[in-house]
Formats: C-alpha cells, structure tokens, sequence
C-alpha cells in the first residue's frame, strides 16, 4: 500500500511540474503571443513580446533540425530498401516531407525573429 501511495505523488508531482512547461509552437500559445504582440505600446510591453517571439523562434528552430535529422536517418535507411527497386517513390516521399517540414519550421523561425527585432526597436522608441 505505501508503495502505491508513493507512485501516486509521484505521478502527480510530474504531472504537476510538466503543467509548467509551455508548448511554445501551440496554437493556444501562438494565439497568446499574437495577443502579446498586438497590444504593446509601452517599452517594457514591446521587450516582452520579443521576448516571447525569440523563445518560439528558438523553438521552431530547434523543431527544424529535428526533422532534417529524421530526414538524415530516412535517406540512410533507403539504401538498404528493398521497396526502393520496386517503388521509388515509396522510399522518397517521406524523405521529402521531413524536408519540406524542417524549411516550415525554419521560414516559421525566421518570421519570429523578424517580429521580435521589430518589437526590440518599437521599445527604444516608445514611450514608458
């Protein structure tokens, strides 16, 4: 019983801390930062928003090299297809995708860095 009652809080304690953690590339989050970004006037508001926009920029960032290594570990395992002789296309198309996901992810990042230096430049000339 004791052992029982100990998995529970920890199950719980996990649970608990991982609430904390925000999905940066969300649409809940996107919705948020979009909110964020709309509404700053002041220096302090417009920090916080490139704040937020450089944090979802390291996130689709980190997002593209996770699918060019999936892309990697595909295009390595195609050699060694034997579908590939048959059905090339077969073998090629998931390749693709992981790539064209990985250039997503990276325009996506560079839009927010874009946005985020906008705002750091709308803080040093707005008004406190």
């Amino acid at each position: 019983m004791p052992t029982r009652l100990l998995i529970a809080s920890l199950a719980l304690a996990c649970t608990l801390s991982a609430g904390n953690v925000v999905d940066q590339l969300s649409p809940q989050h996107a919705e948020f930062v979009a909110k964020k970004s709309n509404a700053a006037q002041t220096a302090k508001e417009h920090l916080e928003a490139a704040t937020l926009h450089e944090e979802r920029a390291a996130a689709f960032a980190a997002k593209a090299l996770r699918h060019e290594a999936r892309a990697e570990e595909l295009d390595k395992r195609k050699a060694h297809n034997p579908v590939r002789q048959r059905w090339p296309a077969m073998v090629e198309g998931p390749i693709e995708r992981e790539r064209h996901l990985a250039m997503q992810a990276r325009r996506a990042a560079t839009e927010s860095r874009q946005l985020a230096a906008r705002h750091r430049t709308a803080a040093t000339t707005a008004h406190s």
